[in-house]
């Protein structure tokens, strides 16, 4: 459980790494190509794949780093966990942004406004590069939202391994031994006990069969009080 635990933390870690890079380089080509739209050259899928790509980042070292610290939760995986919850918002934000962009030049794929922004930049290609503006934003978004969604899964696992206790000292338990065996010479019968047990006075403690009462301890002969006179000790059938 804990090693999968791990394992899981590292896939989500790289799954954000390369999802971030992915909208780094599309708002770099969104910038570069549609410097003319004001709502490219804000670049918001730099600023939040960037983040996610920190996030990712955290969850990579939380799970190389998991159940080394004696079993205990490394400090890496609230990190993850608050990273996490912080790259929804940012995420929300992104799409936002880009959503405002793919619904504006969205607008360039109906035929009559593509020719009234051709015939207004006198360019018959105007359309097309709103029309890729467009699509652009709409890719974007769709990055987004798969960064939101990896996001609110990593902080949600993070919050369920994050008391996960792995290869961590278990206390030792103690028992009870029970041995079975025969009266012999050498055996004191005491009164009081449960029927069939037989106590060694060289040992210190009593013997008894499977399936009788708890058994009573009896000390070494040399803490043993002298016998009452008269007192006569039998066994107990």
């Amino acid at each position: 459980m804990c090693k999968s635990s791990g394992q899981a933390l590292l896939g989500l870690g790289v799954t954000l790494v390369v999802l971030g890079s992915i909208s780094v380089i599309l708002g770099i080509a969104a910038a570069a190509a549609f410097n003319w739209d004001g709502l490219s050259r804000i670049s918001a899928p730099i600023w939040a794949g960037g983040f996610v790509i920190l996030t990712g980042s955290m969850g990579i070292m939380a799970g190389r780093n998991f159940g080394r610290q004696d079993g205990r939760p490394n400090g890496y995986i609230p990190a993850f966990m608050a990273l996490s919850i912080v790259g929804i918002f940012v995420t929300i934000a992104q799409q936002s942004i880009n959503g405002v962009g793919g619904s504006l030049m969205g607008w360039c794929f109906i035929d009559s406004v593509a020719d009234a922004v051709n015939n207004w930049h006198r360019d018959e290609t105007a359309s097309s590069w709103c029309q890729a503006a467009a699509s652009m934003h709409w890719a974007c978004i769709a990055f987004g939202f798969i960064e939101m969604v990896m996001c609110f899964a990593s902080s949600i696992f993070g919050c369920v391994v994050g008391g996960c206790n792995c290869g961590a000292p278990q206390p030792q338990t103690q028992g009870v031994v029970f041995m079975q065996a025969p009266p012999n010479p050498n055996m004191v019968v005491t009164t009081g006990v449960p029927p069939g047990a037989y106590a060694y006075p060289q040992a210190g403690y009593m013997v008894q069969q499977p399936g009788g009462a708890p058994p009573a301890y009896l000390p070494p002969p040399a803490q043993q009080s002298a016998p009452y006179p008269g007192e006569q000790k039998t066994q107990i059938v």
